[in-house]
């Protein structure tokens, strides 16, 4: 089989043809509007959303458009997703592909960094694994936030590093990512979506239902709960929270791993942008909420 990935979800998740797919990137970032003087910060890693584009696009277009300038730098960019399908254990597991597809170019894995994290993780006896090719392609994840990457980075060469989480132990993996946190050419993109609220599901916690007796009214009240958390860099109450709430935001895991990561930095965690696919009216009713971030540091 070839070493190549193909864009398995361009054409259905998001559009497959370079044209339309940049017009609706374009439009996503013309509408976003970010904090002052966010363009041209110096911005480490973004957490953002990977549903269909037309769901969670233009949540996701905020960290895209905050990352431009930063991401244009890098030699390259670490993409940590969970795995919808596969189980992994508590490994972390490399793309089975050397090269991945997108309707603007081909972006290629930095096979270096990962031979060296493998090692690392080694000596800190940690494990890790390959995809299975098959799990790889089906895995939506990380192929999600590649309209945004390569709309930014044709023509560059900067490669990727896709690594999808299991149940991983975060303060553990978040050492073996701290060199490349401090390290000014290495940026990382988080992907995770938000609460995944309905029967579907099998979610239906009603956040403090006395203060908020209306179910969408809660899990929107839930989310912003997370997110405060999250630009606290709060890691113990983020721990209780989920531990209490169990809410079912899918890419915990590699965000509690950028947290931890970041232990001992002077970066800033800025929420950006908050949707949801729609309100939940009842009991009867489903949602997915989407949230973005950018981590900025102060150099």
């Amino acid at each position: 089989m070839s070493s190549r990935r193909v864009a398995s979800h361009a054409g259905s998740w998001y559009a497959g043809d370079a044209a339309e797919l940049q017009r609706q990137v374009n439009s996503y970032f013309e509408r976003a509007q970010l904090p002052k003087g966010m363009e041209t910060a110096n911005v480490k890693a973004v957490i953002a959303p990977h549903a269909g584009l037309s769901y969670s696009g233009f949540t996701a277009s905020h960290a895209y458009k905050a990352f431009k300038n930063s991401l244009k730098e890098a030699e390259r960019v670490f993409i940590l997703g969970p795995s919808h399908r596969a189980y992994l254990g508590k490994s972390i597991c490399f793309s089975a592909f050397t090269t991945w597809e997108t309707p603007f170019c081909d972006l290629y894995v930095d096979t270096d960094t990962v031979n060296s994290l493998k090692s690392e993780a080694r000596a800190l006896r940690l494990e890790t694994g390959v995809m299975n090719k098959e799990d790889d392609i089906s895995e939506h994840g990380i192929e999600l936030h590649l309209p945004f990457v390569a709309s930014i980075l044709k023509g560059s060469a900067t490669k990727i590093v896709p690594i999808c989480c299991g149940s991983v132990n975060e303060a553990a993996y978040g050492k073996l990512f701290k060199k490349y946190i401090d390290d000014p050419k290495s940026k990382f993109i988080i992907s995770s979506d938000f609460c995944h609220w309905g029967s579907r599901f099998g979610y239906q916690y009603h956040f403090e239902k006395e203060k908020y007796p209306n179910v969408g009214d809660s899990i929107i009240a839930m989310d912003h709960k997370a997110i405060d958390l999250i630009a606290k860099r709060d890691l113990p109450a983020l721990d209780s929270y989920m531990g209490t709430t169990r809410n079912t935001i899918c890419g915990i895991q590699p965000i509690s791993l950028l947290l931890n990561a970041l232990v001992g930095t002077d970066c800033d965690v800025l929420p950006l942008h908050y949707s949801q696919s729609n309100k939940c009216r009842d009991i009867n009713d489903s949602s997915v909420s989407y949230a973005s971030f950018a981590v900025v540091t102060a150099a």
